[in-house]
């Protein structure tokens, strides 16, 4: 499964690099490793969406259609919603590229149901641009320009979730560099508070051992006046 998953990645790196057959190379091949594995049916629709865009930028929408439509119809199966959305706009696109206008504005129906359903910004976006191109295509200038201009409301709202997003994560690395920072300053009070009370710890034990000097110095002292003073005491009482 984690080779399939990285072969897909490779065909999206080509993809987006627009070398359209190195993707297929490696689309195919993941596609060919989820089939033999269990749930396929939940793995392969991402992979032959892929496929299918592929085929339709070669221009082959026979085998576009065929890829696009069996990821359609496991996505429906899969109760996957914005997956079916995804597959209802590519089809649609696809038939909109071979005239086949009927079956373009039926599946257009059905990607925006399913749109309303998951609030898909991008999917939303796809679809109306899908949409205008459909009335431009039928001449139908009024409904392409609705569609325009609801295709420019769309492009705020994703540019204000763009705006909300980067807002929340530039909060987000602030708090985590505040925290750093003050994880970083506490350590500094901790080992300058380590540092003070080894001091301290140094000063009481030498404290105490000038203590104990003094003590045992005074002691002898004493010993040594009250040896002195019994031996003059001595000497005294012998004369």
């Amino acid at each position: 499964k984690g080779i399939a998953v990285s072969l897909l990645n490779l065909g999206l790196v080509h993809s987006k690099l627009g070398q359209v057959d190195s993707a297929l190379v490696y689309f195919q091949r993941s596609l060919e490793i989820k089939r033999n594995l269990k749930n396929s049916n939940k793995l392969i629709p991402s992979t032959l969406s892929q496929l299918g865009e592929m085929y339709m930028i070669l221009g082959d929408y026979t085998r576009s259609e065929k890829l696009l439509q069996e990821s359609f119809e496991l996505r429906i199966k899969n109760d996957d919603a914005i997956g079916v959305a995804v597959s209802a706009n590519q089809l649609a696109n696809s038939y909109l590229g071979q005239n086949r206008l009927l079956e373009a504005l039926n599946h257009l129906k059905i990607a925006e149901e399913f749109i309303e359903k998951t609030d898909a910004l991008n999917e939303k976006k796809r679809n109306q641009e899908f949409y205008m191109a459909y009335y431009e295509k039928i001449k139908n200038w009024q409904e392409a320009l609705k569609y325009s201009k609801l295709l420019m409301v769309t492009n705020d709202s994703i540019l204000n979730k763009e705006k909300v997003v980067v807002t929340e994560r530039a909060s987000i690395e602030y708090e985590v560099e505040r925290i750093k920072y003050e994880l970083t300053t506490q350590k500094v009070i901790n080992a300058q508070s380590e540092e003070l009370l080894q001091i301290s710890r140094i000063r009481i034990y030498w404290l105490i051992v000038s203590l104990l000097l003094t003590v045992i110095a005074v002691i002898i002292l004493v010993r040594s006046y009250q040896l002195k003073k019994k031996l003059a005491d001595e000497k005294e009482a012998g004369e």
